[in-house]
């Protein structure tokens, strides 16, 4: 959690510039519904037993889900489309599954295998700008019944993970890319289904696949 504040303090401000927007005629569109993220993660922990140094090399695969609240504004709008600037919050809870480690303390050294999994508190915090292609919002009452939007942004997320050295604070800052579809004949029958993923691009094995489902409101 080393410099927290910053991305902390760059999310608030995407959050402020979606309700500041850029038109003010323009209204703020929500929506709500369920999240479900999964990542492959690989951990390397340092902790203390006793008077030794345990050293844990560790590999879990971590599950999220929760509720999504999402609160979205055109920057631009044209017929047909529009660039919005959002937030798709997630707050909800995490477990684990597919735990291993191994664990030494300069002497032994100890293997575990599915011995672990808990649950734990968690939440997301994405801003992402998209651009939407035919229906863009629930706002949007044209004859068009289907949309889809791409969108990129950065998120922040947070939650603990249980492992044999202890509750680990398990955070990160990182890019984002998602993609989805939106459909209704009317705002009150309206939903959109996205897709994203987030993580080092560098290191496969630390992404996190999401996939939400959201009544527009």
């Amino acid at each position: 959690m080393k410099a927290l504040y910053k991305p902390v303090i760059a999310l608030l401000c995407g959050l402020l510039a979606i309700t500041a927007g850029v038109k003010a005629q323009l209204r703020i569109d929500q929506a709500f519904g369920l999240g479900y993220t999964r990542s492959s993660v690989n951990i390397f922990a340092l902790a203390t037993k006793g008077t030794a140094y345990m050293k844990s090399d560790i590999s879990l695969r971590l599950h999220t889900m929760g509720l999504v609240y999402m609160v979205r504004k055109d920057l631009l709008h044209w017929k047909g489309g529009s660039i919005s600037l959002g937030a798709p919050v997630m707050g909800g809870f995490s477990w684990t599954s597919r735990y291993r480690s191994t664990d030494t303390d300069g002497t032994n050294t100890y293997h575990y295998q599915d011995t672990l999994s808990a649950a734990s508190w968690a939440f997301d915090v994405p801003v992402v700008a998209d651009l939407n292609i035919g229906m863009h919002s629930a706002s949007d009452e044209t004859r068009s019944y289907f949309g889809l939007y791409v969108g990129a942004g950065y998120a922040y997320s947070f939650t603990k993970i249980r492992t044999t050295v202890g509750n680990l604070h398990y955070d990160g800052y990182e890019p984002l890319l998602r993609a989805g579809i939106r459909w209704g004949s009317a705002w009150e029958r309206r939903w959109c289904l996205a897709f994203s993923v987030r993580g080092n691009w560098n290191n496969g094995a630390n992404k996190a696949y999401g996939l939400q489902l959201l009544k527009e409101l």
